[in-house]
């Protein structure tokens, strides 16, 4: 996840080395523990099994540490993932007890199931349920209105996700205190982190610096008190995200402390090098809909390129013009 080769720091938590996460039921093998360290997970062609394809309802679901495995890198080309109605089980290590994820009712559709190449995820305008949630009655997530920009998808505009105050609970990270994130060099000020109350966050079209990027150095992220600030609000359009090797900080749980991102991708749609920004076609901004490069959110996540002030990334294009008087 997050990488074509995650191969050698751990994700999403301490080492996996003695249970099973995915599964309470899956005895056979073991899906993302037990040192993890010689197959591609959720990727690579998981072929012969189900993961994640029946009801998830008694069991844990990325909550606890990864050591060095594939995760979602590779097309997930025949079993289904995240497939069938999620009722109760925990994701990112809390009890998500009454809604879904990634759908209000992921009943008739399949998400990271088919080689995800042929069919949008995230990415048709998301109008008819919920994402991370089946009712976020108590607050919105990811924007204060998100109506006028793209998140993973082409227009996410009729509802509001993470737009409330965040002011009581942590949104993917505990103290996220080593890196930045949705920053090309957040270092003047706390990004998601300390009581947001007098600037906006994420605000104007991002354009100019890395998001989940290098120089991750002093803050927490989506951790404390988001109390009145937008994030998230306006067009993102040019920017990196997930730019640079992800090499000491927290991932969604506990802290990914000796990391690094391969930047080598040995998908079927390029061939790059490390250090090497991957083609323009396969950045997902510029592309149509129902362009199959466009999918490559989740089953393609190789790319990790860029600088500081690098212009591409992974899944997104090169800068557009920005809003008037602004330089590329």
């Amino acid at each position: 996840m997050l990488s074509h080769a995650i191969t050698s720091y751990h994700m999403l938590s301490h080492a996996i080395t003695s249970y099973h996460v995915l599964s309470r039921a899956i005895t056979s093998y073991h899906v993302l523990s037990h040192a993890i360290t010689s197959y591609h997970m959720l990727s690579h062609a998981i072929t012969s099994y189900h993961v994640l394809s029946r009801p998830i309802t008694c069991y844990h679901v990325l909550s606890r540490p990864l050591t060095s495995s594939h995760v979602l890198s590779r097309p997930i080309t025949c079993y289904h993932v995240l497939s069938r109605p999620l009722t109760s089980y925990h994701v990112l290590s809390r009890p998500i007890t009454c809604y879904h994820i990634l759908s209000r009712a992921i009943t008739s559709y399949h998400v990271l199931s088919r080689p995800i190449t042929c069919y949008h995820v995230l990415s048709r305008p998301i109008t008819s349920y919920h994402v991370l949630s089946r009712a976020i009655t108590s607050y919105h997530m990811l924007s204060h209105a998100i109506t006028c920009y793209h998140i993973l998808s082409r227009a996410i505009t009729s509802y509001h996700v993470l737009s409330r105050p965040i002011t009581s609970y942590h949104v993917l990270s505990r103290a996220i205190t080593s890196y930045h994130v949705l920053s090309r060099a957040i270092t003047s000020y706390h990004m998601l982190s300390h009581p947001i109350t007098s600037y906006p966050v994420l605000s104007r079209p991002i354009t100019s610096y890395h998001v989940l990027s290098r120089a991750i150095t002093s803050y927490h992220v989506l951790s404390r008190a988001i109390t009145s600030s937008h994030v998230l609000s306006r067009p993102l359009t040019s920017y990196h995200v997930l730019s640079r090797p992800i090499t000491s900080y927290h991932m969604l749980s506990r802290p990914i402390t000796a990391g690094t991102v391969e930047s080598v991708s040995k998908s079927s749609d390029a061939q790059t090098v490390p250090g090497t920004p991957p083609p323009p076609e396969l950045c997902l901004a510029a592309c149509s809909p129902t362009s199959v490069r466009e999918l490559i959110i989740i089953s393609a996540l190789p790319y990790f390129h860029g600088s500081l002030n690098g212009m591409l990334c992974w899944g997104w294009k090169q800068r557009e013009p920005t809003l008037a008087g602004e330089k590329q």
